[in-house]
């Protein structure tokens, strides 16, 4: 797995992948390793890879202990967006990043 980051341009672009000023971009590498690095924008638009692997973000922040010291107590909304906050990190704002999880799951489930 290749660690590379680069600066993020400054400026808004489209709600999910606005830009920070300043923030890095994280980079997804393909489970094949025989496609170069993507940002989440071109991972998300290509769905799989050139060389047909899956896109794998170069790491995954760790949730904090108090996450799952209260998991029981969080909704399937909020155990998602956490989880998703560790896995996309500073590529999507968090507010737009809320948005398309709350969005994604308006419904029901056991937890």
């Amino acid at each position: 797995m290749q660690k590379h980051f680069t600066p993020r341009p400054k400026g808004r672009g489209k709600a999910a992948f606005a830009a920070w000023g300043g923030a890095l971009i994280m980079k997804y590498y393909s489970t094949n390793h025989k496609a170069p690095l993507a940002s989440l924008h071109e991972a998300v638009v290509r769905g799989l890879a050139p060389d047909r692997g899956l896109y794998m973000p170069e790491r995954i922040n760790r949730l904090p202990q108090e996450f799952f010291d209260n998991i029981d107590k969080l909704s399937f909304q909020e155990i998602a967006y956490n989880v998703a906050q560790a896995f996309f990190g500073e590529d999507v704002e968090p507010e737009a990043l809320k948005k398309i999880v709350y969005d994604t799951l308006a419904f029901d489930c056991p937890i």
